[in-house]
């Protein structure tokens, strides 16, 4: 059924003064992958034990929007095992200015190890194109993957998709936005389903409209994103935002998000918590004390235990 777009949930927070993301690409488009190669870049452990655990296809072509080919990477077990594998998708994140799909080898090796078989995603950033361009793009690489899965020995059926930051805005509005056309887009397969089965939403914003009200405009990432002040653009900030869209038929939802993230403040995802419950989604919650902006690597939970945590939630809901 489609959703109707107008609907908006007034959430009455005060936003915090934030600082907004920077990146090394930042305000750059994204590049053409058939140029030279990149330098390799080690893996999270060991560059030679992450070989031989599994076979990483860079930079296949899933669209091209406005004659920029869009990439992915495709992160596939050394095994022979015939069986048929779940899927996890990783959306990268950087203000949806910067950033890049090499993020998700952080996550990829014990995804692996769990049987999963692994995609990473670039989409355009701001600076080459605006809203809604980004999730046209992650909506096509859902519908490519989809199409594609069995090339790979993934189930086309049992896709979880999972993001940081902007990457997890756009993981969560992939998973509550099924039916708005406005968002689905007309890039690349077409004809096909964009939906995802799950989803892990690592202190993502979900309401564009309010997460940095504070900052002036030349700062702001959302103003990039949009190509407008949001007070010029509100009913396109709302329709950027995932918690626009929430209803009964999304799917389950784990967020993660720490308590004194200084970007992204945690009420976003309080908030974003409470609207999936109250709906009757499937939703799970994860508050990280003295957690930032990610890297909960001296927290308790661990980035480690966190990502067990998402594995495991996927294992729960991808049946």
């Amino acid at each position: 059924m489609r959703k109707n777009i107008l609907r908006v949930l007034v959430i009455p927070f005060m936003a915090a003064a934030l600082a907004a993301l920077a990146f090394s690409a930042a305000g750059q488009p994204p590049r053409d992958r058939e140029g030279p190669p990149r330098p390799p870049r080690p893996f999270p452990e060991s560059e030679q034990e992450s070989r031989g655990l599994m076979k990483i296809t860079e930079d296949v072509t899933y669209a091209t929007a406005n004659g920029v080919k869009l990439k992915l990477d495709v992160y596939q077990p050394r095994t022979k095992d015939p069986r048929l594998r779940r899927i996890a998708v990783h959306i990268h994140g950087g203000a949806w200015k910067g950033g890049d799909k090499e993020s998700a080898r952080a996550f990829m090796r014990e995804l692996i190890r769990a049987g999963y078989i692994g995609f990473a995603v670039n989409y355009r950033l701001s600076g080459e194109a605006k809203f809604p361009a980004q999730i046209h793009d992650c909506k096509a690489a859902i519908r490519w993957i989809r199409e594609n899965a069995k090339d790979y020995n993934g189930e086309p059926d049992c896709i979880a998709v999972f993001g940081t930051s902007a990457g997890g805005h756009l993981a969560a509005l992939l998973g509550t936005s099924g039916g708005v056309e406005e968002l689905e887009g007309g890039v690349g397969e077409t004809g096909v389903s964009s939906d995802v089965q799950a989803v892990c939403d690592w202190f993502g914003p979900s309401n564009l409209a309010t997460v940095h009200a504070n900052l002036p405009n030349e700062r702001n990432p959302v103003v990039d994103l949009l190509g407008a002040p949001v007070g010029e653009a509100r009913e396109l900030a709302l329709l950027a935002s995932p918690i626009t869209h929430v209803d009964s038929g999304d799917p389950p939802f784990l967020i993660i998000h720490g308590t004194d993230d200084p970007t992204v403040p945690a009420e976003q995802s309080r908030v974003f918590y409470e609207a999936l419950k109250k709906a009757g989604v499937t939703v799970k919650y994860i508050e990280v004390p003295g957690g930032k902006h990610g890297g909960f690597h001296d927290t308790d939970p661990s980035q480690r235990e966190l990502v067990s945590e998402m594995i495991g939630f996927f294992d729960e809901h991808l049946k």
